[in-house]
């Protein structure tokens, strides 16, 4: 539960501070009608196309629709975490924070705290583990860069340490560094293991990872399990120490393993970092994206990290970042083994010579019967489908083209046909980075239009909610329709920042249109374009169905009265 005096505390910080001020900092402002305009400092343009908005206290960019309050420009500009960001702007407004008395708060803490007394105790052995980093030729000076530890052999001797700073055995489950079989039972989660530290956002040690030391120990890796303040798919190992890099210019480098990590950073590449023994999450990918437009794969090239490869393009261009593919000699599985038999020089070769990742795939096509032309270009299509960027987008298109032999305009056209309702709505439309791509604010779409009606009458939103309710969930407007409903539009900044990133977008593109308020009638008209822009969508599947060969009854039913539905529409509006 909210925390009212700590929420108080967070609105008067927003309240206190001037967005123009503090964004004018960092970029030439200059006014225009009732906004400020600049450069956005978060993709590359020549013509502005960043606005604040000084009376709404919120900032939004048309090229790259990144926006929000002052607290999301800083959180994005600096790389900080929302609660830093507060407290820089609450000293410098000289609002003090107010202490918090929640249980939840302190749990986390003794959390922490517990963590960090493990870390003493994997340090008091860690001369333990100098002959297997010199096996693997790495430097002494790795373990003190990563502060690897030694968890000893003993069954209970993390849990001894422990008790005796006062921890009890119920606290030392719920940090993952035990295991209890039976109650008043707990042991060492980790035995004779390499331990690797792994630190969150903020620099503080939230979880560890334990490498097997003996050939034959399961399993190799051991990661502790997800607790109150570690969650896998919100942390990305090496972050703490490859920020600075991305603050300063670096595009992320993203690896597998923790090896992996350690080899680029031993080799100079700083800014490398790797998601914990899973796939990819958006969430990881969403961090990424905070800090630049780009980044470089260098995952194993076995067939088990090229599938992880293709994954992880899609959710990375789902978020708008540019893909790179750092590739290698096949004579080497992963970074680690480039560093170790190639050389730390040619790691660095290999990855400062990335190329767009989906060129390459692209390059390596191959198909000479009709068939195999089609199974090729199969292949590829949910790759397409993640590039936002239609002009990116026509290029990979171009390559494909050259490579099968296919004429352009129908590879083109298999490839729109394919998005569908994806690429009009979904999950990509409002995720797209469109460097230097200003929306006309005469052209806006009907989702734009009818959000800004909504904020004129939000009476009508139970009634649109009513006729297409799949409109605010596919547009990820539910929460934005919820706090329009139960606390208004005279104070966007206070609820602004808790909305979903896509929902945000559509918000604050809604504010900056400037068309004349129709009304009901021009409510009940939008609606009715939504719904025909659904059941386009919807025919349009149908129809990939049946030219991917599926003739069904059923299928062509549904065809039939989509098409009929769709008539008796136009047919509405136009009578």
């Amino acid at each position: 539960m909210a925390d009212p005096e700590y929420e108080a505390w967070i609105t008067n910080v927003r309240q206190a501070t001037d967005i123009v001020e503090v964004i004018s900092r960092t970029v030439a402002l200059r006014r225009g009608g009732k906004h400020y305009w600049g450069l956005c400092p978060f993709h590359t343009e020549k013509t502005p196309s960043f606005s604040v908005d000084a009376e709404q206290q919120l900032f939004y960019c048309f090229g790259c629709h990144s926006g929000g309050t002052v607290f999301t420009f800083l959180m994005r500009r600096e790389g900080a975490e929302f609660i830093d960001v507060v407290r820089h702007l609450g000293e410098e407004a000289g609002i003090a924070e107010p202490k918090r008395g929640s249980s939840r708060q302190s749990a986390h803490d003794s959390l922490y705290s517990v963590l960090g007394w493990c870390q003493e105790y994997f340090q008091r052995g860690r001369e333990r583990v100098e002959p297997f980093l010199a096996r693997r030729e790495l430097p002494w000076s790795v373990a003190e860069r990563f502060q690897l530890g030694y968890a000893p052999r003993d069954w209970r001797g993390l849990v001894t340490f422990l008790r005796e700073r006062g921890v009890s055995e119920r606290e030392m489950v719920a940090a993952g560094v035990a295991v209890a079989d039976k109650p008043a039972e707990a042991h060492d989660r980790w035995r004779h293991r390499l331990m690797f530290p792994i630190w969150d956002a903020r620099g503080r040690i939230c979880a560890f990872g334990g490498r097997a030391l003996d050939s034959g120990q399961e399993p190799k890796y051991l990661n502790s399990p997800e607790t109150p303040i570690f969650h896998k798919g919100q942390v990305l190992y090496g972050l703490h120490l490859a920020r600075p890099r991305w603050q300063a210019g670096a595009v992320p480098v993203l690896v597998e393993g923790y090896f992996d990590v350690v080899a680029c950073h031993t080799a100079g590449l700083d800014q490398t970092v790797a998601s914990l023994g899973t796939a990819l999450s958006s969430g990881q990918a969403r961090w990424l994206a905070r800090f630049g437009s780009e980044v470089t794969l260098a995952y194993d090239l076995d067939d088990a990290g090229q599938q992880a490869t293709k994954r992880a393009f899609v959710i990375l261009s789902e978020v708008g970042l540019k893909v790179n593919w750092a590739r290698w000699n096949e004579a080497w599985k992963d970074p680690d083994e480039v560093r170790k038999q190639g050389g730390e020089e040619t790691l660095r070769a290999v990855v400062d010579a990335n190329t767009p990742y989906l060129a390459a795939v692209a390059e390596t096509l191959h198909g000479t019967t009709p068939r195999e032309k089609a199974y090729a270009v199969q292949t590829v299509r949910p790759l397409l489908m993640a590039v936002s960027d239609p002009v990116e987008r026509h290029g990979y298109l171009e390559i494909i083209a050259r490579k099968l032999r296919v004429d352009l305009s129908i590879l083109a056209q298999s490839a729109e046909d394919s998005q569908g309702a994806k690429d009009t709505f979904g999950k990509n439309r409002h995720n797209m980075r469109r460097t230097g791509e200003k929306p006309s604010p005469t052209l806006p779409s009907v989702d734009v239009e009818l959000l800004a009606a909504l904020l004129r009458h939000p009476q009508a939103i139970p009634d649109v909610r009513a006729k297409v309710p799949e409109w605010p969930r596919e547009g990820h407007l539910e929460t934005t329709l919820d706090f329009i409903l139960t606390r208004g539009t005279d104070n966007l900044a206070d609820w602004i920042d808790g909305v979903e990133s896509d929902g945000r977008r559509l918000l604050l593109e809604a504010l900056e249109w400037q068309g004349p308020d129709g009304g009901q009638t021009a409510i009940d008209d939008f609606v009715e374009r939504i719904k025909e822009r659904g059941e386009q969508e919807r025919l349009q599947t149908l129809q990939e169905r049946a030219r991917q060969g599926e003739c069904a009854e059923e299928l062509m039913r549904e065809v039939r009265a989509a098409m009929e539905r769709l008539g008796r529409q136009k047919a509405r509006k136009e009578g």
